[in-house]
């Protein structure tokens, strides 16, 4: 791109993509440090673990101008996991509610 300030662009994910131990994680990582050659890239991402976030906000913080970590406990997730048995929804649904 040419001098101009680059466009925002907002990414959201269920996970941090960080550490890369697994595909969707690995495919988001680089998919946002090649974006981030002709984007300015704001991302949030779901946490479940606060040592990610600051693994993360160092592997990715020459990548993305701005960085939101929405911590959810995993207890959260399970509970909303056995729940969905429940209540008729998706487990993957409740697990984020």
């Amino acid at each position: 791109m040419n001098n101009s300030v680059k466009p925002k662009l907002a990414v959201l994910l269920s996970r941090i993509p960080y550490p890369l131990e697994k595909g969707d994680k690995l495919r988001a990582f680089h998919q946002i440090r090649h974006l981030s050659k002709d984007y300015d890239i704001h991302l949030c991402a779901i946490s479940d673990c606060k040592e990610n976030e600051k693994q993360a906000q160092i592997a990715l913080g020459d990548h993305c101008s701005e960085m939101l970590f929405v911590h959810v406990p995993l207890i959260h997730k399970i509970i909303g996991v056995l729940q969905s048995f429940f209540s008729g929804k998706t487990s993957s649904n409740r697990a984020f509610l």
